[in-house]
């Protein structure tokens, strides 16, 4: 079993791992304020960042600005970039700062101004809805959002996408679609990968969500506008993409790895380099397929299932998937490859992760109202570990074999 260990201090703050470790030794994380339900909507969330020290058990904290309220979705190499909205009557500025692991550091990198004379406030205004993704530590992805809330505009929400440089202060508007059939890209679930030295981005288009998808299937079928449906994931290098954008054209087809039509949906995406996998289910016959696709040689293959599932996850190097039973109240994670059930709980169990040890799991006591953190051993099925929080989280450091515990 993994050493477990608790990190006090925390304590109804949302404490989640950035991705960000330096030297195997420095692992960083973000902090949330304290939550509670007199948090003002526009005053920031995050608190800030965590460093944790493995080899000393050190922690140190770096705290935000009362009014830092964006942080972006993904991190840098070795940065975090957040951002701040500030007004002047209809004018607003939005100020980037970069946060530096390595020098515990943070400065402004970049400004962006804007005008919304559509709002009635500053307060109501839809540019709180700008989102903000890193692909390393000079470039950043903004999502612009569409200021007119009556618009019939077919673009999800989002005026515009920019890539910006900011080592050498300047931005570039992205392409909004793939190809004359597919929707718009979307950057919500984006994700930059390393294998041998390279980084690849992995990309998806269209902003439907699979309950959408499914419930407009039943209400319209073959009927479905093909133009709003498609969606894709590709997977290109980030060079590559970032050279595209510059030159301003098209992002290539042929870097998609997977479609779906009008009649099939996107589950999950999972990528452990050098696989990404692509989880999709058939609207039509409710049956699902698991595309993985190998990056150095560019290669896939496709598994089918005779049933869909909630979703997959991964469990070492093999995946498992994950089916909530409503009628049964039960939660049940199965073997993939050999179609066998690994483990059954109850169906307000969240199965967060699992290897071959243990299985950790979240669920939410609506008599207290406080959320349940259990480490079960995946052998015997036994609970071995419990600590209940206003919002548990934890981290497993794999090349540490340590789950760290924020209570």
């Amino acid at each position: 079993m993994s050493i477990i260990k608790k990190i006090q201090g925390y304590e109804d703050q949302i404490v989640s791992y950035s991705g960000i470790t330096l030297d195997d030794r420095f692992f960083f994380y973000y902090v949330s304020k304290k939550i509670s339900a007199d948090m003002e909507e526009h005053s920031g969330f995050q608190a800030g960042i965590l460093r944790y020290d493995v080899l000393t058990d050190n922690s140190e904290f770096f705290s935000y600005s009362p009014s830092r309220y964006f942080e972006s979705y993904i991190p840098g190499k070795t940065s975090i970039h957040s951002a701040e909205l500030h007004w002047e009557q209809t004018q607003a500025t939005f100020i980037i700062y970069k946060f530096a692991c390595v020098e515990m550091s943070s400065s402004e990198v970049y400004r962006l101004n804007f005008t919304d004379s559509i709002a009635n406030s500053s307060i109501t205004s839809r540019l709180w809805g700008l989102e903000m993704y890193s692909l390393n530590d000079q470039y950043l992805i903004l999502a612009i959002p569409e200021l007119d809330p009556f618009s019939d505009k077919d673009n999800h929400g989002f005026e515009e996408y920019l890539l910006i440089d900011i080592v050498n202060q300047v931005s570039y508007s992205i392409p909004r679609s793939l190809g004359q059939n597919d929707s718009i890209l979307n950057f919500s679930d984006l994700q930059v990968i390393t294998f041998d030295e390279i980084d690849y981005l992995i990309l998806h288009t269209g902003r439907m969500t699979l309950p959408e998808k499914q419930e407009l299937w039943t209400r319209k079928g073959k009927l479905m506008q093909s133009s709003s449906a498609y969606q894709s994931r590709l997977v290109l290098p980030l060079e590559e993409f970032i050279q595209t954008v510059k030159e301003r054209c098209n992002i290539k087809e042929s870097y998609i790895i997977d479609q779906c039509d009008h009649s099939s949906a996107y589950v999950n995406t999972l990528v452990h380099a050098p696989w990404v996998y692509v989880y999709k289910t058939n609207c039509i016959n409710h049956t699902s397929e698991l595309v993985q696709y190998h990056i150095p040689t560019q290669s896939k293959r496709s598994i089918p299932f005779i049933r869909t599932f909630d979703r997959i996850i991964l469990k070492g190097e093999e995946l498992v998937g994950i089916l909530k039973n409503s009628s049964q109240k039960i939660e049940q994670m199965y073997d993939l490859a050999q179609g066998t059930e690994l483990f059954t709980g109850l169906s307000d169990q969240v199965i967060k992760w699992v290897n071959k040890d243990m299985i950790i799991i979240q669920c939410f006591s609506k008599d207290t109202g406080l959320r349940h953190l259990q480490i079960y051993d995946s052998s015997t099925q036994v609970l071995v570990y419990e600590i209940v929080g206003t919002v548990p989280n934890f981290h497993y450091m794999e090349s540490r074999d340590l789950v760290l515990i924020f209570p």
